[in-house]
Parts: structure tokens; C-alpha cells; sequence
């Protein structure tokens, strides 16, 4: 017993990881596909494994990575994507012409062949003479099975005949020729017949486009995740998983997996349409991008308490405007005949990318993604436009585009339509993300921050009322008493990033932050297991108090000046120092006398660039930060690439001893829980009487085993004492007491035995 609830307790205040049995909180890793090579444009086909039907996922995570191969990764922009690819046994056919024999998966209309090998002449430099080699062999299908024309019935392998051979002199001049007639020839043959099939439905999953990775070192790897819970009820068993790379070039190595998370959704999906897909022409005045998107009659399931429109949708190519790659435009859904939501197809944080810096424009804005990032989806709510049953008209209208030049440009997407059921909690919170203070890879361009900063968390809601309040508790190496009340207003699965209030997050070295979203609304949170995230997080680096910057300014050319400027900021955002209108191609150095505190260097670029253009005729710059002890605390230069650092880039530093702005972290008073009696029968006594003086409420809850909350009650600060819980409608078993209020928790191991 002692190992069950030492779990469950970890399930509770941590993010879930790997475990053995199957509980509420487990999770199934599966590999899909393990460091293969894209070297050209493909696809790969593969079978993976899931848990059973029946299992239910809290959350699915696909996580997409990309290692560098030797020499160097791959080195331009391609479209990929992760395709499921469910077969629904359902046979259709297309009637087709089926040849009576075809050369490897090629149909040709005649073809003169060998049974023995034949041999090319050429002219041999060193041997000044005529060579021959060996040509190698085609596998020749034959179909003879009137039944079913498609299906090969035999093969052999010959050579190519129908070609003429040389004899040379000492010179290399051709003397004399002969023709290779071989021993036959075959004529191709086609009878009309119904080509049977089965409907298989190509799913995405995931939309990626591969960075520029020139410049990154053997080895290099990064990993972006995917949440793709709303196709978890296609993720059991055995299922087919597409992986398609668009490059004309080679890759990377790639590797894809899912972690299946169990537990509850906030809502169920469970039936997922794929309304249209294609990579569709833009702009051309002959065949306008209206064409490809009709109104479409989509029913609401009878079933369905939330049904979706989901877009997975990217713009390409380039016409004479640079449409649609760099073209913002916004696209439009109309339902039943009227605009209900507009789609802006354009990302405009390119240039904070964390995956920096690439060998390319990875910088420039574009329509709906950046080179080496994920493509987001875009949700749109059709529940309010029909009831079940119903069936609504719903319309793509991207924006209308006439290309004035030349038409080259493309919207490529895949339009779905899912189902669910749920939600399945009416007050719910859900700790989404902690984005500062965060060492991962992801928030790499916002970390890190100043020992007494304001950490940046987000929260979602994942209830059914709408999220009006929420008390998030937070702290750093263990302790969390430190809470804020968050006040907003935020529709089921809408986000909220919340500043909150400054703390001491510790001095140097490596620590550990935790925060934990609670009182949903004032009430307790029905689903406990979201509520807390725990990261890892450095401090900046202390220096002295007197700093060199040198800068560099860039030329552009094209009549586009430098547009650097830089400032120097304190913990609480005041300016202290900054210069900018610099010359192009131009020196400049200054010293800066700070106090002690900590502080953050800003260099922006007004052009989006950085310091690092790669246009022709174009001239580098450079920056850098070093304190009187010669100790750098940033060199951005093109060696490093550093300077190659899109609109912004922001180093934290600590000059001399630590000024801090906020009081010293005070550890909260130990906690002690006493739970009587142990096992229960009919009445459980609960002693709250430690938190006396706190002056948030306190939520006591009982989980069985499998986490699920079986009772749930909010005390009050002036009820703090002894509570009494009836727990005669509890079965027999095992169960956890646990006790939360103002960042304290603590739990105790009971027994029912009626």
C-alpha cells in the first residue's frame, strides 16, 4: 500500500512521467519512427502500437524530432507533415486501364528486351580503347489473371534492349556501330477494369516546417511538441502513421513518438472529418482560389456536445507581390450564410524563434509559419450555429486575390470537423505552462530573469463555466507559499498568460519553480491532477559593475538602413542607458557604470534581422558586453552566428552584489495533518486547526486509488479546527486525505471498513 499512494502522491503535485502499471496519470510512450534519414521527398509509412480501445487519455503528446546527420542538417525550408491514416474497411473501386505488363511500377507502350545480360560500349581514355560494362536489369510485372487485372501474377528480371553500341580507334572516334536488338519486344496491352480499393482517411495530425540548419553543428537536436489530444480516440491499437517530407534536398535525422497520458479530458473527442485538404493555386485571375472552397453541408452529430472547425493552414509560393509566403492576409469562415470568424494567416514572431540561429531568412514574418517551428492549429466553435442533429453550411473564403505578374503562389490546408462530448468539469483549472523562470529549450529567448522578477505562467480553463477567478500558489526550490488571485474572463480551453507578483527566486545556481493553479471561481478544482507545473531555471551570471558594449552596425543596402538601437533596463522595466540612429557600417563603444542589481540588455533591429544580413553585397555587424574584469557576458557576432538574432534579443546579467527589490523568501510553517480514526467507518475527523491565521481558504478533498475526487469541501479561514466528514457512502478501501491552503499541502493514507 505504501508504494500505491507514494504514486499517486507524485501524480498529484508532479507533471506525469512513465509508470509501470496502468493508472490514472501513466504514461504510454510509443515510438514511431527512430532517426531515419529524409533525403529526398518522400514518405514513410509506419505501423505503431497504442494502448487498447477502452483507455482513456487526460492528454496525447506527439513530439517531432530532428537530429543533425554528418556533415550538417538539412538546409532549406520544407513543408512536412504527420499524417494518421485510418483505414474504415469500407471497398470502393475506379475504373482504370490495367496494362498487361508493367516495368517495376511504370507502364510503358513497348519496350525491346534481353534474357541475357547485355553490355554498354564507351571509349576507355586510359586504355585508349573500347570498353564495355554491364547494364544492370529491369523487373518486369506481368498481369495474366483476368479476374483481377491489377494483380501480378508472375516476374523476371531482363535488359533494355532497342539502342546502338560503338567500337572506337585510339582517338576516341566512333569506327563502327552495331544495334542491340535483344530478343523480343513487348507491347503493351490495357483492358478497363475496376480497381478495388480500400477507403483509407489521411488525418493530419501535425504540420511542421524544417528550419534552416546550415549553420548548426553535428548532433545539434531539438524536439517540438504537439498536442493532439482531440485525435485520441484514433490513437488505440494497432494505427498506420504517415510521415511526409517535402524537401529536394536531404534532411535530418527525424524521429516521431507519442506519450499517451491517462486520465480524464477535459472534454472527450471522438469522431474526427476531414472536410477538404489540397495544396490549392492563389492568385491565378483563370482559376480563382474560390473555386476550391464551396459551401460545404456539415450535420452536427445528434451526439455532439462541442463540435469544431479545425484549419491547419500555411501559405507558399511567391508570386510578383510575394503572395501568399509573405503576404498577410485574412481568410474568412462563413456560417449559414453569414461572417462568423476571421482567420489572420500570418506569424509575427518569427524573429524570436527559439530555434536560432538558422542559415537562413528564418527571421522574415510569413503566412502562418516560421522555418523551423510548428504550424499552430486554428479551432473555430460551430456548436453555437445548430443544434444536434442539425446540419449547418459552412464556408472557407480566403482572402480574394488577383496576382498581378507571374502566379506561383499556393494556401496549402486540411480543413477538419470534430466531435465531442464533455466538458467534463464544470470549475476547472488547468496550469498550461511556466514561461518564465523555465530552462527548456522553447523559452529560450525569455529567460533568463532576474532573481526577484515576476515569473509568467498560463493558465487554461478547462471547465465548463466560464473562468472568472483562479489563486495560483507559487514559490521556487520546494515552497510555494507565495499565491496571486487572477481575475479575467475565459471561455472553455481559452489561455491567459499572468504576470505574477515579483519573489525572491534564490541566488545562483540551479533551482526549481513551482506553480499551482487552484479555486476555480472561488470553489475547489474537480480535476487536481493540471494544476501544477514544476520547472527548472538558471540565474543570470554576476559580473562587476563597470561594462564595455561595442557595437557594430550592419549594411543592408537595398535603401535599408541598419535600424539598430539598444537600451539597458532595471528589474522593474526602468530605462537606464540606451543609444540608437546609428550610421551603417559604423564602430561604437561605451562604458556604463551600474549599481548593483540585476538588469537586462535589449538590442533591437527595426528591419527584423539582427546584426547578420545574408544578402548579396551586404555587410555583417557585431555586439558584445564585457565588464572591467574582462568578463563577457555576450558576444554576438557572424563566427558564433549570435548576430543573426531576428527583431530582438535580451540578455539578463547581474552587475556587482544583488540590490534586491522584493523581501527575502520566509519558509512557511511546517504543516501537520492529523486524520482520525484510521481505518473509518461512518465519520472521518480532520484536524485544520495548523493553518490558523491563513487567510485563504482551504480545499480538503478524498481520492480512492485511481485518483478520482470522491469528496470535495472548502473551509473557510474562520472554521479552521476540527472538521467532521461523513464517510459512510464511501465503499471499502484504500483513499488519501489531502489538505491544500495558501501553497501548503499535505495528505495522509486512510482506510474505510464499514
Amino acid at each position: 500500500m505504501k508504494l500505491r499512494f507514494a504514486f499517486f502522491l507524485a501524480v498529484l503535485c508532479i507533471f506525469p512521467t512513465v509508470h509501470a502499471l496502468a493508472k490514472v496519470g501513466d504514461t504510454t510512450h510509443v515510438d514511431v519512427i527512430d532517426n531515419y534519414l529524409w533525403t529526398y521527398n518522400g514518405q514513410q509509412d509506419r505501423w505503431a502500437v497504442f494502448p487498447p480501445a477502452g483507455t482513456r487519455y487526460e492528454r496525447v503528446l506527439m513530439r517531432y524530432k530532428l537530429t543533425c546527420p554528418s556533415p550538417s542538417c538539412g538546409q532549406w525550408d520544407y513543408i512536412a507533415r504527420v499524417l494518421l491514416l485510418q483505414h474504415t474497411g469500407i471497398i470502393d473501386s475506379t475504373l482504370k486501364s490495367a496494362p498487361n505488363f508493367t516495368i517495376g511500377s511504370n507502364t510503358v507502350d513497348s519496350i525491346r528486351i534481353s534474357y541475357d545480360t547485355l553490355h554498354t560500349y564507351s571509349y576507355n581514355a586510359k586504355t585508349k580503347a573500347t570498353d564495355s560494362s554491364a547494364e544492370a536489369p529491369v523487373k518486369i510485372f506481368f498481369y495474366r489473371n483476368p479476374a483481377n487485372p491489377f494483380l501480378a501474377t508472375d516476374s523476371m528480371f531482363a535488359w533494355q534492349a532497342g539502342y546502338w553500341n560503338h567500337h572506337y580507334d585510339s582517338t576516341g572516334k566512333a569506327i563502327d556501330s552495331f544495334y542491340v536488338a535483344g530478343d523480343t519486344e513487348l507491347v503493351v496491352k490495357t483492358v478497363q477494369a475496376y480497381d478495388h480499393y480500400e477507403v483509407v482517411n489521411s488525418i493530419e495530425l501535425g504540420r511542421f516546417i524544417t528550419p534552416y540548419g546550415g549553420w548548426f553543428p553535428k548532433d545539434w537536436n531539438y524536439t517540438w511538441t504537439f498536442d493532439v489530444t482531440p485525435y485520441a480516440s484514433l490513437l488505440h491499437d494497432s494505427v498506420e502513421i504517415r510521415s511526409v517530407y517535402g524537401g529536394y534536398t536531404q534532411g535530418s535525422l527525424y524521429s516521431l513518438a507519442f506519450d499517451c497520458i491517462e486520465g480524464t479530458p477535459p472534454a472527450d473527442a471522438y469522431n474526427v472529418q476531414v472536410v477538404t485538404d489540397g495544396d490549392f493555386p492563389y492568385g491565378n485571375p483563370g482559376n480563382p482560389i474560390s473555386n476550391y472552397f464551396p459551401p460545404w453541408r456539415l450535420g452536427i452529430d445528434s451526439t455532439a456536445d462541442l463540435t469544431t472547425l479545425r484549419l491547419i493552414t500555411t501559405g507558399h509560393g511567391e508570386d510578383s507581390t510575394n503572395s501568399d509566403e509573405f503576404a498577410d492576409h485574412t481568410n474568412q469562415i462563413w456560417i449559414n450564410g453569414k461572417l462568423a470568424y476571421s482567420q489572420n494567416l500570418w506569424r509575427s514572431n518569427c524573429g524570436q524563434n527559439p530555434v536560432w540561429a538558422q542559415a537562413g531568412t528564418w527571421y522574415y514574418q510569413r503566412a502562418g509559419w516560421c522555418p523551423g517551428d510548428k504550424v499552430n492549429y486554428w479551432d473555430y466553435d460551430l456548436t453555437p450555429f445548430g443544434n444536434k442533429g442539425d446540419s449547418i453550411t459552412v464556408q472557407y473564403k480566403p482572402d480574394p486575390y488577383t496576382s498581378p505578374g507571374r502566379t506561383g503562389a499556393n494556401i496549402f490546408t486540411q480543413i477538419q470537423q470534430i466531435s465531442f462530448h464533455g466538458p467534463n468539469f464544470q470549475n476547472d483549472v488547468r496550469m498550461d505552462g511556466v514561461l518564465q523562470p523555465n530552462n527548456a529549450p522553447e523559452f529560450n529567448r525569455m529567460n533568463p530573469i532576474c532573481g526577484d522578477g515576476s515569473p509568467l505562467v498560463l493558465i487554461r480553463n478547462t471547465g465548463k463555466n466560464d473562468l472568472k477567478s483562479a489563486t495560483i500558489f507559487y514559490g521556487h526550490d520546494g515552497d510555494y507559499s507565495n499565491s496571486y488571485t487572477w481575475t479575467g474572463d475565459l471561455k472553455f480551453m481559452d489561455t491567459a498568460t499572468v504576470s505574477l507578483p515579483p519573489i525572491n527566486l534564490g541566488d545562483s545556481g540551479t533551482h526549481t519553480f513551482t506553480a499551482i493553479a487552484e479555486l476555480p471561481n472561488g470553489v475547489p478544482d474537480e480535476y487536481p491532477r493540471g494544476d501544477t507545473i514544476t520547472t527548472q531555471y538558471l540565474l543570470p551570471k554576476h559580473f562587476s559593475n563597470t561594462f564595455i558594449i561595442t557595437l557594430k552596425t550592419d549594411k543592408i543596402g537595398y535603401g535599408l538602413s541598419n535600424g539598430i538601437n539598444f537600451q539597458i533596463t532595471d528589474v522593474n522595466g526602468n530605462y537606464v542607458v540606451g543609444d540608437g540612429g546609428f550610421n551603417d557600417n559604423t564602430l561604437h563603444r561605451d562604458t556604463v557604470n551600474l549599481p548593483n542589481g540585476c538588469y537586462q540588455f535589449a538590442i533591437t533591429d527595426d528591419n527584423g534581422i539582427g546584426l547578420y544580413p545574408i544578402f548579396p553585397s551586404s555587410i555583417a555587424g557585431y555586439y558584445s558586453i564585457v565588464d572591467d574584469k574582462k568578463q563577457t557576458v555576450i558576444n554576438a557576432n557572424a563566427a558564433n552566428h549570435l548576430a543573426s538574432f531576428g527583431n530582438q534579443q535580451i540578455t539578463t546579467f547581474n552587475a556587482g552584489g544583488i540590490a534586491s527589490s522584493v523581501n527575502e523568501f520566509v519558509p512557511p510553517t511546517p504543516f501537520h495533518l492529523s486524520v482520525l480514526p484510521n481505518p473509518a467507518s461512518t465519520t472521518l475527523s480532520v484536524d485544520l486547526s495548523p493553518l490558523a491565521g491563513i487567510s485563504t481558504p482551504a480545499t480538503l478533498q478524498i481520492f480512492d486509488v485511481l485518483g478520482h475526487a470522491m469528496i470535495t469541501k472548502v473551509v473557510h479561514p474562520g472554521n479552521f479546527g476540527m472538521i467532521t466528514i461523513p464517510v459512510a457512502s464511501l465503499p471499502n478501501g484504500d483513499y488519501i486525505v489531502l489538505v491544500r491552503s495558501f501553497g501548503k499541502r499535505n495528505s495522509k493514507e486512510i482506510a474505510i471498513q464499514h
